[in-house]
């Protein structure tokens, strides 16, 4: 497979052949979350918001380990764009095994402390029992979700695709079936509940551990041939060289992960009913921000393979194009996700007062999405692409940690809003972030070619 750039009339199919199925990988995984929360909703909102609490846990450990792979991908990327296959195989093997003792550090953790990491986000001791289930047979999934995702990430930066979006596709099918047999006991099994949704995911993302692994180093008609010994060799001087540059990537995307999960807190000082109006709220809204996620990474990897080959003015030319068409479908889909709240809600079995919330809390982050989204574009797709690690991590800290986690609790705590109007609080740090990240960008400081002397270095 040689790599090429993306000249001319090229630049929209090689975007739509990369977003596309990212789009569409990811679609289907939110779609997923959200059947799980028809399905469990059954069981009622206490189920929902154990079940969403658990999920946030879930969603902290994802994006550390996304932190990591994101980091190391801006390498992957960079060596693909300058045909230096011996460095991507060492970066594959030092992304998985940072990610297997992230998984295992979560798993120790959540297996000692279920309860207790429950009672820090809600005081109903209906939710924390179901909980304290789900938690304990689903954790064991997070170290076949580490060693899957890295493989996923990598494939994106060399421009594979279609083998996660089908995997992905697989994984969900074995999920769904095993949902609807696990948790109301079908085929002779017994109803298991919420303990049922677990173990429904423990074998589905075994099972996408497996399909990862086998086309890994099986399957031959791909860009490069990988053994099992390429995943070491790596060597931990490369390692510390390497995390200089990624690691304010995983304090970035950790460290907005936990305020993000904090923020759950004081949604449930607000009772069972307002964060299952939230979980609902961000699982819904997660299928429209699919599309977002799909062309953010596909201007990573296209930005980054232009920088790697030193195309510094491409990359900026197919940035601006990046950002018209972000700007467009925020404003389109944000509409959409208005007009369409109505016949999503009706098909949850929720109380009239979690509707409500639900109603208001869809509204909101549909006027949300085009500012949203765009920040998205310009710290995940553009400016970490160029290396520009540091200013993304500093502007992350400062406004999650400085703005949105007071806010909230203020919110919360002093003056009992509803959720909407924390949601609608919280999303002005898109506009405070969006104000610091397009000077920076009209700057060109962001680009960086972090690769050029690696071919010769690292081999």
């Amino acid at each position: 497979m040689q790599n090429k750039s993306y000249h001319g009339s090229t630049f929209y199919s090689i975007m739509l052949s990369l977003a596309v199925p990212i789009a569409l990988q990811q679609l289907i995984t939110i779609s997923l979350n959200t059947i799980d929360t028809i399905m469990i909703g059954s069981l009622g909102e206490a189920a929902i918001a154990a079940v969403g609490i658990c999920n946030r846990v879930f969603f902290f450990f994802v994006l550390i380990t996304f932190g990591i792979y994101s980091g190391m991908s801006i390498f992957t990327s960079q060596y693909w764009g300058n045909n230096d296959v011996l460095n991507i195989k060492k970066m594959m093997g030092m992304q998985l095994f940072l990610g297997v003792c992230v998984s295992l550090a979560f798993i120790l953790i959540i297996s000692l402390f279920p309860g207790q990491i429950m009672s820090w986000f809600i005081k109903d001791s209906a939710v924390i029992a179901l909980g304290k289930s789900y938690f304990r047979i689903v954790v064991l999934s997070y170290i076949f979700m580490a060693c899957s995702f890295s493989v996923s990430f990598a494939f994106r930066s060399l421009g594979i695709v279609k083998v996660p979006l089908f995997i992905n596709i697989l994984s969900v099918l074995v999920n769904a079936f095993l949902n609807w047999v696990f948790i109301f006991g079908h085929l002779g099994f017994e109803p298991m509940g919420v303990a049922g949704a677990a173990a429904a995911t423990l074998i589905a993302r075994i099972a996408e551990f497996f399909m990862y692994y086998w086309y890994l180093f099986k399957y031959n008609n791909k860009p490069m041939t990988f053994k099992i010994g390429d995943l070491f060799l790596w060597n931990f001087k490369m390692m510390k060289d390497k995390l200089k540059i990624a690691f304010p990537v995983v304090v970035n995307e950790t460290l907005w992960s936990l305020g993000m999960t904090v923020i759950y807190i004081a949604y449930g000082k607000l009772g069972a009913d307002s964060v299952a109006a939230v979980q609902i709220s961000y699982s819904v809204n997660g299928i429209f921000e699919a599309f977002f996620f799909g062309i953010g990474n596909a201007c990573s990897v296209m930005l980054g393979n232009e920088i790697g080959r030193g195309n510094f003015g491409l990359a900026k030319k197919y940035s601006n194009k990046f950002i018209f068409i972000m700007v467009l479908m925020g404003a389109i889909l944000g509409l959409c996700l208005i007009m369409l709240r109505n016949p999503i809600i009706s098909i949850f079995n929720i109380e009239a007062q979690t509707i409500k919330l639900l109603n208001y809390n869809l509204v909101v982050l549909g006027l949300a999405m085009p500012f949203s989204m765009c920040s998205y574009l310009f710290a995940i797709g553009i400016l970490r692409s160029g290396g520009d690690t540091k200013f993304c991590m500093y502007l992350e800290m400062a406004s999650i940690w400085l703005y949105v986690v007071p806010v909230a609790f203020i919110a919360s705590l002093a003056f009992n809003l509803p959720t909407y109007v924390i949601i609608a609080l919280i999303n002005v740090e898109h506009i405070i972030k969006l104000a610091l990240l397009i000077p920076r960008y009209k700057s060109g400081k962001w680009i960086n070619n972090l690769v050029k002397s690696d071919k010769l270095t690292c081999e």
